[in-house]
């Protein structure tokens, strides 16, 4: 766009050319209400003058800045014409010849701001490149370049001044995971990405780095409950920071002028939102670089970017733009939860090519443990607290906001036990108040939603108990690493139940692309495989997750290897399902690829008699009730089929409800000749055979019913651990499975008796 000679603005107000640059937020106009036009009217309409948008308050100029231009105004004015639309421009009464400058004037009046502000940040850019040089001259301060790279753990010139630091500002005797090496390569100015476990010390990575350096760090973070609690952290330390959390105009053009100013703020706190939508914040970060005081920025829960994440937010992708603008600034990834597959987009989002530190999530002081839901959770949830954890913090996390405060009242009211509720519909003012007061020890238990979850630091927490099944296995890890900040012993429980799954997929409506929604499916099915799993190392579990290679030894810090422990003979085997997953495709197929509820197949494979008559006749109708299998049984080789892609599920809204339909994935005729379907099972330390010559092997911890699908005798199943049963093969009875192992010795499991099925109730 072209202006008008004498309408363009007189930026030397900006500028003093005779001195050091000006702070660009000392003198500017007040903007002017926006005014509604008429574009019909006859007479010509006045039009506000530019404006410049402010970003601090308006002092009084120095002695040694240029003083502010006179009180002349500039009045433009449109005169419409049919065969010519131009700007009339006055400077007091003397009038300047009209120009032609645009073809739809309406477009110019409603943008015009927009219009101004692009072209005040490009003459802002040509002018600092005309004062300071190129964007690499900068950048200057007193570290010293490191021209040869060494390994980060090394000695460097700064190690004394760091360990001091360390000591004396942060009360720390020693470094903890890789945190010395990340911060040797933050004040090398090289761009970061650090993955260290929950606990693991993120914040001193940026802090510490910070305290040595003369400017300010912009740390960029999601949670205001976060920012505040890192602020008062600072504060007690000593250290200077600011967290620009206000929409009124002029409170943030204070913030931006006291942070300009005032060289001893060293951390500026913002959430993304504000970073990307706030023009005056951007402005300040201009005029932080102008002054050579941005030292790097900070990515906090860097997983957030990720759109394959779990708390994907749509204003950190486009932090993109901070590479963009300022190519030479240091840019710190941090977080403590993230999968390979998610580095490489926040990486290749980001545009950096960064120093890698990825720590596994392995932390030696938490206990996992998976316990079934009784029929009253209400009352287990209590028993469980007052039994374990009397007079100790902790949080329960469930994800409904509504059935949280439910929750809490009926925690207080029946049971007794003292607690708060916490989620994302509260006022800033209540959520402060409650953090604090359970940070203060006031209440020491806090009923939550996952809004309660990142950068929460209060090292005396001693259990989170996850009260429904968390959505990812991710999200889980994220949240129990709430507890043991302060490495003592600490208990990390899931109450489960396998029908919960049904509240996960209210979450699914709320994302709109395909590939997302079959994402967060997947998900799902892995934290339900993870609680499934009454065999593998927890731990393990989630080191597998994360796609990790550090060895550990749990030391019987999950309940799997808890158990293993007291019960060394504890056998653990597969019982190959891969004829009844084929069944339950057959059938689909069979009925013209139907779809079909959860209670319709399970209550047809087990001879329930359906609403459809027609069904009864199948052959197969209540083939595995004759098998002895269970309903648990049946939901847990359904689970397996949908993670393999054989099977695939949908949600469908009818009135207030969602239902959960199943219907065949891709290739349903040819899946079998490359996947097994099989699960793992647990037999009991002594076994017994009863009167009738059968041998009944149950789960012990919850009393399942295991029985192999297989109709012949030769199929081999997997003995997975511990000593093998011999039992010898009686007359009239019919062997319904082999187990070998690589001794050679076999046990035979025997049909059970059988019985009347239960009541099927699928919630």
């Amino acid at each position: 766009m072209i202006l008008p000679e004498k309408s363009k603005i007189d930026f030397s107000i900006l500028v003093d050319s005779s001195g050091p640059r000006a702070n660009i937020f000392s003198r500017v106009q007040h903007p002017k209400p926006k005014q509604s036009f008429n574009l019909a009217q006859e007479e010509p309409f006045p039009i506000p003058a530019p404006i410049i948008e402010p970003s601090s308050p308006v002092l009084l100029p120095q002695q040694n800045e240029r003083q502010p231009i006179s009180n002349e105004t500039i009045q433009i004015r449109i005169e419409e014409n049919k065969n010519l639309q131009d700007f009339t421009v006055a400077n007091n009464d003397n009038q300047v010849s009209q120009v032609n400058v645009i073809e739809k004037h309406q477009e110019i009046v409603i943008n015009n701001a927009e219009m101004f502000e692009n072209t005040i940040e490009e003459f802002n850019e040509e002018l600092l490149d005309e004062n300071y040089g190129v964007n690499e001259e900068r950048y200057q301060d007193n570290i010293p370049e490191i021209t040869q790279q060494k390994p980060w753990d090394s000695e460097f010139e700064w190690e004394s001044m760091i360990n001091d630091m360390n000591k004396n500002i942060f009360g720390n005797t020693s470094f903890m995971n890789r945190q010395k090496e990340v911060i040797n390569a933050v004040i090398c100015k090289k761009d970061v990405f650090a993955c260290l476990p929950t606990g693991g010390g993120k914040s001193l990575t940026y802090q510490l780095p910070t305290c040595f350096m003369n400017g300010a760090t912009v740390v960029i973070t999601p949670l205001i409950s976060l920012i505040q609690d890192q602020i008062q952290k600072l504060k007690d330390c000593g250290q200077e920071a600011r967290f620009i959390n206000t929409d009124i105009y002029n409170e943030i053009k204070m913030l931006c002028h006291e942070i300009v100013t005032n060289e001893k703020v060293k951390f500026v706190f913002l959430t993304p939102e504000r970073l990307i939508m706030n023009s005056l914040i951007r402005n300040l970060i201009m005029e932080l670089e102008i002054k050579k005081r941005l030292n790097f920025f900070v990515i906090d829960e860097a997983h957030c970017i990720s759109t394959y994440g779990r708390d994907f937010r749509t204003e950190y992708k486009k932090l993109n733009c901070l590479k963009e603008k300022y190519p030479t600034i240091p840019i710190l990834c941090l977080t403590a939860s993230v999968t390979r597959r998610e580095i490489q987009e926040i990486v290749d989002s980001l545009k950096i090519n960064p120093e890698y530190f990825i720590e596994g999530p392995y932390r030696a002081n938490l206990f996992y443990e998976i316990i079934p839901k009784q029929k009253n959770p209400q009352s287990q949830l209590a028993e469980l607290i007052k039994s374990r954890y009397n007079n100790e913090t902790g949080i329960i996390y469930f994800n409904n906001k509504k059935k949280c405060e439910i929750l809490t009242k009926i925690l207080q009211d029946i049971y007794s036990i003292e607690c708060i509720y916490f989620h994302s519909d509260l006022t800033l003012e209540q959520k402060n108040q409650k953090l604090k007061d359970w940070q203060d020890g006031k209440k020491k238990i806090i009923v939550a939603t996952s809004a309660f979850g990142m950068g929460i630091d209060n090292n005396s927490v001693r259990f989170v108990i996850h009260y429904a099944i968390p959505k990812s296995l991710g999200e889980f890890y994220q949240e129990s690493g709430r507890a043991g900040r302060d490495n003592q012993k600490s208990d990390c429980i899931i109450l489960y139940k396998i029908s919960d799954k049904r509240l996960l997929y209210y979450f699914l409506s709320s994302i709109s692309s395909i590939q997302g929604k079959e994402h967060s499916m997947m998900e799902i099915y892995k934290i339900l495989e993870f609680c499934e799993d009454k065999v593998n190392c927890r731990k393990k579990l989630i080191s597998n997750y994360f796609e990790s290679d550090e060895e550990f030894k749990c030391n019987s810090m999950c309940d799997n290897c808890k158990y293993r422990q007291k019960n060394p003979n504890a056998s653990f085997y597969e019982v190959d399902h891969t004829n009844n997953a084929k069944k339950i495709t057959e059938l689909m197929i069979e009925r013209n690829f139907q779809i079909w509820t959860y209670r319709q197949l399970i209550n047809f494979f087990l001879g329930i008699m359906p609403r459809n008559n027609d069904l009864s006749n199948s052959p197969e109708f209540g083939s595995f009730k004759s098998k002895g299998l269970k309903v648990h049984d049946i939901e847990r080789i359904l689970l397996r089929m949908l993670k393999e892609k054989i099977l695939k599920e949908f949600v469908q809204r009818l009135g207030q409800h969602d239902n959960i339909y199943i219907e065949l994935g891709e290739n349903p005729n040819e899946w079998e000749k490359s996947i097994r379907i099989s699960l793992e099972y647990q037999a009991p330390i002594e076994n017994d055979v009863n009167k009738n010559n059968e041998l009944e092997i149950q789960n012990v911890r919850n009393e399942e019913i295991v029985i192999s699908d297989n109709e012949s005798s030769d199929e081999i199943v997997e003995i997975r651990q511990g000593v093998m049963i011999g039992i010898e093969n009686r007359k009239n009875t019919e062997v319904i499975n082999v187990i070998s192992s690589d001794d050679d010795d076999e046990v035979y499991i025997l049909p059970r008796k059988r019985s009347r099925p239960d009541i099927i109730i699928i919630d």
